[in-house]
């Protein structure tokens, strides 16, 4: 139920994916559109992200289903539109190999609500089409929540400011 579980998904994802599809090393994992035209000249490409995380209570104990909402996104250019549909398309099955049908999936309850949606457009000035394909899936898992026991215990504070650094600091009060 942390932060840490998020990343960790994320990076699993990443490293799984590297060298295993047609986009070779040029998996990446960014919350920002990371691509223009030329960027894709070498090939393919792979964005790996998470759009979203639900805890569902179990019960009376601090257990917890979690739901990692997942996005991998696929990039290419192609001349011609067959081209980058076959070249998309190829990606992704890849892709769906590695994370929804392989070894990835078996650390989950389960992968579920798997989506697909695509995109291609016409770049300006240029007689070069530009796609992306992407899958989103949930991935499901118990996490137990466990309290932070280093959090400061005080009853109020306030805090100093000084003008001539900028510096801010809360200061805790007996």
């Amino acid at each position: 139920m942390a932060r840490s579980d998020v990343r960790a998904i994320r990076a699993d994802m990443h490293t799984r994916l590297l060298g295993a599809t047609n986009a070779g090393d040029r998996v990446y994992v960014s919350r920002v559109l990371p691509f223009v035209p030329e960027d894709l000249v070498e090939g393919p490409a792979v964005v790996v992200g998470v759009s979203s995380e639900r805890h569902d209570k179990v019960g009376q104990s601090p257990t917890y289903q979690t739901t990692t909402t997942c996005t991998v996104d696929c990039y290419a250019t192609a001349d011609d539109e067959e081209t980058l549909q076959d070249t998309l398309d190829d990606v992704l099955d890849q892709v769906e190999g590695v994370l929804v049908a392989g070894p990835f999936r078996d650390q989950f309850n389960g992968i579920t609500n798997i989506q697909t949606q695509s995109a291609a457009e016409q770049i300006e000035d240029a007689n070069i089409l530009m796609g992306r394909i992407g899958t989103i899936f949930d991935c499901v898992y118990t996490t137990q929540f466990v309290p932070v026991e280093s959090r400061p215990t005080f009853a109020s504070a306030h805090i100093d400011f000084d003008f001539d650094s900028d510096v801010e600091s809360i200061v805790p009060e007996a």
